[in-house]
């Protein structure tokens, strides 16, 4: 099921606006339970994007900043070590987002295009 939720969005997407796909320098996807999770390189915003599928058959789309900061067990024994984990950026998202208006949005954060 997960793999066809996926692929539903990412068939969606290119089918929507195939050139703002690659603009937004697409890649590296992943499979979420409800959705698909990939990196983006755009104008405005270079992290990664979120895009599930909710109860009501909308969609739900967060953006996420990688932080990297030093691991405080390895700092406290002497070595240094960085680990990178996923911020999301709240003021970014979106909330019931209809197919019609995913590429819309993504292209006004991603790209800063309004």
């Amino acid at each position: 099921m997960e793999k066809q939720i996926a692929l539903t969005i990412w068939q969606q997407m290119n089918t929507i606006d195939q050139n703002l796909v690659w603009c937004m320098g697409t890649k590296n996807m992943n499979l979420l339970e409800r959705g698909l999770r990939f990196n983006v390189s755009g104008l405005s915003f270079k992290g990664v994007v979120e895009i599930t599928l909710n109860g009501s058959d909308l969609y739900d789309i967060k953006f996420f900043k990688p932080v990297r900061k030093q691991n405080q067990v390895m700092k406290d024994l002497g070595i240094k070590r960085f680990d990178t984990t996923l911020e999301e950026q709240k003021h970014l998202g979106f909330l019931d987002v209809f197919v019609e208006d995913l590429m819309h949005n993504l292209e006004i954060i991603v790209e800063n295009k309004q």
